[in-house]
């Protein structure tokens, strides 16, 4: 099927990324977070999250009551107590051990639960009351919304679209530790650590540019989860505070470095494998991007951008803004299917017995990092290669260009990935002197692991000693103390993690040896991602525009 129609087909486009990124078709799925407690906080917590149809439970010491009647006034619970027991009971044990995010339809009802849990609780018969005072933590349970939200848009649209073949569930695999940074509210799923560091040789830094919500603060919280199944090994977590003049703004590069942009150079030409200009997707920081849509001869695909270059060339760097596709996800998942029940046999002896080197090979040679080129004379000169930054957030970032490179008045260069891996949002080139600005480096102040563990240690120092997430629903709380406040000055905050780890995955399936086999050849996952979307959307060509 084929829309004639640009205007139709555009927005046609759009919903199916929003189906294909961001849900599993018809599912709800239950989440965990953590409410605020403390004087006046634990009053709005359980405000902000009163659905009518929660159970409240009552944890005091090891015992567990439900709340029944529940009310809240004059800072003080009360209710009365009853077992808690049944579906409801069921439900929580299996959201506690971190089972079967998927929720279905008659499941829902039990999923929303608000734990609080007390020192102390004064009781007349079955009544209770619990000052709010005595509250240390409150954990919510419920369905994501957005998630939700997105499955009756998705289904709503599928019913239309039906012979297209886009009934499928998709799994969007965002794995590895995820930050959720408290914004005053919730904790907001912000970013992820070490995004492809899938295996201990590939343990690696990232730096990851965080939100500054409260800039008046000399405190900053949020919460490392693992919420995928796999096992997660974080060695190093820093805080980077950047103190700087208003108006500029700060980039990283790979290996921490600050770069400073203060007068961006926008590209002269912004093109694809097949001409077209992208120039409103890449040109503007407005999450309308690029997807790497388009496959050339070479089985990738490219962004060619052209600039004009200034007579003083010094301190020369690409700035991006970008984050990978959830569909990257999928296929990679699809990927470790063809081993069926061979896939820890694989892991084994393949993954965990290769090099860094070779295994960086191998995801390079099939698109997986983002490769940035320069021409030179008629040869392109790959200068970096940019890892996973993960699906959740666009990840600004900077790119030193060799002075050696940036001959004559023209800058040439060339954007690869493989097939749909990553999006593409800004790109510019920056002049700036890398200097005015303060850097201060700050160690966890406090990191309360979810198993009675304090990993302050583990996370302070770039050793042999890692804060270990080896369960689905691990986490720890981390706040960093003493960041520098200056009115007159602008705050960016970096987050420097170090870290690797490792997915779990069963199949009871055999393995596809045939289909297998073809991954030897260069480009072969980036060749496999187009056949599944071509297989998923048939002859659609699908924009972003």
């Amino acid at each position: 099927m084929i829309f004639k129609n640009d205007k139709v087909k555009r927005i046609f486009s759009i919903f199916c990324v929003v189906i294909f990124c961001n849900l599993t078709v018809g599912c709800n799925y239950y989440r965990v977070r953590y409410g605020e407690v403390g004087e006046g906080a634990t009053t709005k917590t359980i405000d902000r999250n009163d659905y009518r149809n929660n159970y409240y439970v009552l944890h005091v010491g090891d015992a567990m009551w439900e709340i029944k009647n529940f009310d809240l006034a004059n800072l003080v619970i009360s209710g009365n107590l009853a077992t808690f027991s049944g579906s409801q009971l069921k439900m929580y044990e299996r959201m506690l051990d971190g089972a079967g995010k998927r929720v279905v339809k008659n499941e829902t009802a039990y999923t929303y639960q608000i734990h609080v849990y007390a020192d102390s609780f004064s009781k007349d018969g079955e009544a209770v009351k619990i000052k709010e005072v005595d509250v240390t933590r409150i954990d919510i349970f419920d369905i994501n919304q957005g998630l939700r939200a997105a499955s009756v848009i998705g289904t709503g649209l599928l019913v239309g679209v039906g012979g297209l073949g886009l009934l499928i569930i998709v799994a969007c695999a965002t794995a590895c530790p995820h930050v959720y940074v408290y914004n005053g509210e919730t904790y907001y799923f912000n970013n992820s650590l070490f995004t492809g560091a899938v295996a201990p040789q590939l343990e690696r830094d990232d730096f990851k540019l965080m939100p500054d919500y409260f800039t008046g603060s000399d405190k900053y919280q949020f919460y490392v989860k693992n919420e995928k199944e796999e096992e997660q090994y974080t060695n190093f977590l820093e805080l980077m505070v950047v103190e700087h003049e208003k108006g500029t703004e700060v980039y990283p590069d790979q290996q921490g470095n600050i770069n400073m942009v203060k007068a961006p150079i926008m590209p002269t030409t912004l093109k694809d494998d097949g001409g077209k200009d992208l120039t409103e997707l890449v040109g503007y920081h407005d999450g309308r991007a690029f997807v790497f849509n388009n496959a050339s001869d070479q089985d990738f695909s490219h962004v060619y951008a052209g600039f004009d270059l200034p007579e003083n060339k010094a301190n020369a760097k690409l700035v991006m803004q970008v984050k990978n596709t959830e569909w990257s996800g999928y296929v990679y998942h699809e990927f470790t299917k063809l081993f069926g029940s061979y896939y820890d046999n694989w892991v084994a002896k393949n993954q965990r017995k290769k090099s860094r080197e070779e295994m960086e090979a191998d995801q390079k040679k099939h698109g997986l990092p983002l490769v940035i080129s320069v021409k030179k004379g008629d040869e392109w000169v790959d200068i970096e290669a940019i890892d996973l930054v993960g699906s959740i957030s666009y990840n600004g970032l900077a790119v030193e260009l060799p002075q050696e490179l940036l001959n004559g008045d023209q800058l040439e260069v060339r954007i690869r990935s493989g097939f749909m891996f990553w999006k593409l949002d800004y790109l510019a080139l920056d002049f700036s002197a890398n200097d005015g600005y303060e850097l201060q480096k700050l160690k966890p102040s406090i990191a309360n692991g979810n198993r009675d563990k304090d990993f302050i240690d583990e996370l302070s120092f770039d050793d042999e000693s890692y804060m270990d997430h080896p369960l689905f629903g691990d986490s720890t709380y981390v706040e960093y103390h003493g960041l520098n406040v200056n009115t007159e000055k602008q705050r960016t905050l970096i987050l420097h993690s170090k870290g690797y780890y490792i997915p779990l995955a069963e199949y009871d399936t055999k393995m596809d040896r045939k289909e297998l086999a073809k991954f030897k050849a260069d480009g072969e996952l980036s060749r496999f991602s187009q056949e599944l979307f071509e297989i998923q959307f048939g002859e659609m060509t699908l924009t972003l525009e």
